[in-house]
């Protein structure tokens, strides 16, 4: 199983950017960070719904502070195939057959309320399908539809302190 981190080409022009291959998702895009951690921030596991996923995204400028993003992934759920460790089987999301929508609108500012470091407010949405299968049958147990809000901020407080993180 090849493992990539991000592998991805992009487009840009003057107001919008088109993204295609494996990057962070649109949802929730705060990744936890800690002193304590080199590759994998602590708590990542915790309910953070970080990953990176194949997509196609495009962003674009609304104006001088609104951004706008939405992606089309493909359907990637964090349960495992229960089948055999050595070949790789779909997920729940996979089998869906089914993909995820994301998207998020940004407020981004470069001096933040007059503190003169960049500051951003963000709210996203998600929208994905997971097939659940039955035992050694293969019967389909249940489709569940999986819907997500968050909202995510990083707000300057001093030269050298942010207040960073999200809810969803």
């Amino acid at each position: 199983i090849v493992r990539l981190r991000l592998a991805n080409a992009r487009l840009d022009w003057e107001k919008t950017s088109l993204t295609i291959g494996q990057d962070w998702m649109v949802f929730a895009p705060v990744s936890p960070t800690s002193l304590a951690a080199a590759a994998i921030p602590q708590m990542a596991a915790a309910g953070n719904n970080w990953a990176r996923i194949p997509q196609v995204k495009v962003e674009r400028k609304l104006n001088k502070n609104f951004t706008w993003a939405g992606a089309v992934l493909a359907p990637q759920t964090g349960d495992y195939p229960t089948a055999s460790t050595f070949f790789l089987q779909p997920t729940s999301g996979a089998s869906s057959h089914v993909p995820f929508f994301q998207s998020r609108i940004t407020f981004a500012e470069n001096n933040w309320f007059g503190a003169k470091k960049a500051g951003s407010i963000g709210l996203s949405g998600h929208y994905g399908r997971s097939k659940v299968f039955t035992g050694a049958t293969g019967n389909v147990k249940n489709e569940i539809d999986s819907v997500g809000v968050a909202l995510d901020w990083n707000f300057p407080l001093h030269a050298r302190v942010s207040f960073s993180g999200e809810g969803f």
